[in-house]
């Protein structure tokens, strides 16, 4: 298995050796500098679950080395990324698959010092009512006048003529 420290040597090796027959022809065209960033592609890994860390290193480094236009090395990118997915879901498939017993209930404590919880509220036949023809409004396309919880909200606090708000302030206890 190649190292990305390995894999990254061996691109920039390609591409080295590129650039010394280029300029052994001082030949600075553009036909040139493919010719080189080519080299440099064809010496990357191959995108595979065991390499991905090496083409990734490669990709980086061939960004900063402006082998890969930022629209490519985007692609490139992408493609890791849908690599690295594909991988965690192999480990994920290989690894054995242990079901674990379900917990055993314990019934809720009746003292509030145990943490109980209170049961669920049950809505009364007005509540219900109300909210069957709030529903019916709605799928008839009608808009409602309030909102669909209110009958389950709280009560404002009654306003208190002694602040300037009318709301009265919290006291310390």
């Amino acid at each position: 298995m190649t190292t990305p420290e390995q894999a990254v040597q061996r691109c920039l090796d390609a591409y080295n050796k590129a650039c010394a027959e280029d300029d052994a022809r001082n030949d600075h065209s553009p036909e040139s500098l493919r010719r080189v960033n080519r080299a440099y592609r064809r010496a990357m890994p191959f995108l595979t679950p065991a390499t991905i860390d090496a083409f990734l290193a490669c990709v980086t480094h061939g960004l900063v080395l402006e082998i890969f236009t930022t629209a490519e090395a985007a692609k490139l990118l992408y493609a890791t990324q849908v690599a690295v997915g594909s991988r965690r879901t192999a480990q994920q498939q290989s690894k054995p698959h242990q079901t674990q017993p379900a917990g055993t209930p314990t019934p809720l404590g009746t003292n509030g010092a145990e943490g109980a919880v209170a049961p669920p509220q049950v809505a009364n036949d007005k509540e219900k009512a109300h909210v069957q023809a709030m529903l019916e409004q709605i799928l008839s396309g009608k808009t409602i006048p309030e909102a669909p919880l209110a009958p389950w909200r709280k009560a404002p606090p009654t306003p208190s003529p002694l602040t300037k708000s009318g709301f009265a302030l919290p006291t310390a206890s």
